[in-house]
């Protein structure tokens, strides 16, 4: 609450400065006085400590809500360098959002009124664990006031853009989308985060069973163990190699500099030298898989060999 006082001084007659003039320095003081009752004050509520409810909560790319009690807070788990959005607009009362840590310590957002009486505030995350969201009633009302609908979702880190491809390691790109047979926006919609893998031939049970979301560099938004997709992209790979695809849960793709050189739209089954030649280190491979139900999973591996030595005919095969 702003509270807004104006001071308004006359001058009168010279004739009455003498009898007032050691009053200037009341009109200081009130002027001083003002000042500070007319400045703003903004502060995050007090830590109450009274969860709405023993749930978890795991923000995705799209809308989420759920009903808080004001006084009370949200758990949701939130990943390093991802983005948050939480508000309150349109509930039926006056709202203040704060956040903390697992701890109860204050790492924000806060919020009083930025769309109208209802609270509305993006926060960035420094950090991978627990963000608790408390709603209060204005100001700062306790548990019991009344229930608003606080709306949340995540935005995954603007960095890399998505599509890029890693130089001498793997950009592992996810998506909450797709299904078994690659289809429902797979690979396409709903971007979630990103993750990277160092070594050449890798299989992703090294790293996280079922979601990507649960690799330990993960950086993103929450994606579930079913309809998911991602896509593994990377240059810097110098020499004449057969690729294996060892496995793979659900629909498998291969793209080399864009083109399609190998897929199986079902699930499970080794595939052994699916494609074979001479890669450059500017060449973009890509393997993908997209899941239905159960989780994913996918293993691919480059085998260095040497191309078969075949004599020309009148000329040299050099």
């Amino acid at each position: 609450m702003l509270i807004s006082t104006s001071l308004i001084i006359q001058t009168g007659n010279t004739e009455n400065c003498n009898q007032h003039k050691h009053v200037w320095w009341r009109h200081l003081f009130t002027c001083l006085l003002l000042l500070i009752v007319g400045t703003t004050v903004s502060a995050q509520c007090g830590w109450n400590n009274a969860q709405e409810n023993g749930n978890t909560y795991y923000p995705t790319v799209g809308n989420q809500t759920v009903n808080v009690g004001s006084g009370a807070f949200v758990r949701f788990q939130v990943k390093n360098t991802a983005n948050y959005h939480y508000e309150t607009c349109g509930s039926s009362y006056d709202t203040q959002i704060s956040g903390f840590n697992s701890g109860g310590g204050y790492v924000g957002p806060y919020n009083d009124d930025a769309c109208g009486l209802q609270s509305s505030a993006d926060w960035a995350s420094n950090y991978d664990g627990e963000h608790r969201l408390q709603i209060n009633s204005y100001p700062c009302g306790n548990y019991g006031a009344g229930s608003a609908l606080l709306t949340y979702r995540c935005a995954p880190p603007a960095s890399p853009a998505q599509g890029t491809a890693g130089n001498g390691t793997w950009n592992v790109y996810c998506y909450a989308a797709g299904d078994a047979a690659g289809g429902s926006g797979a690979w396409s919609s709903n971007y979630s985060g990103y993750y990277t893998e160092p070594n050449l031939s890798f299989s992703t049970g090294n790293r996280w069973v079922n979601t990507p979301y649960d690799a330990s560099d993960y950086k993103g938004c929450y994606i579930g163990n079913d309809n998911h997709s991602w896509r593994a992209i990377r240059t810097g790979i110098c020499g004449y190699y057969s690729i294996d695809i060892n496995g793979h849960d659900d629909a498998a793709q291969l793209f080399i500099n864009g083109v399609n050189r190998w897929e199986h739209i079902g699930c499970c089954d080794p595939h052994t030298g699916v494609w074979t030649g001479f890669l450059n280190p500017s060449d973009v491979v890509e393997f993908r898989v997209s899941e239905g139900g159960g989780g994913s999973n996918g293993q691919i591996t480059f085998n260095r060999t040497q191309p078969a030595l075949t004599p020309g005919n009148n000329t040299w095969n050099v």
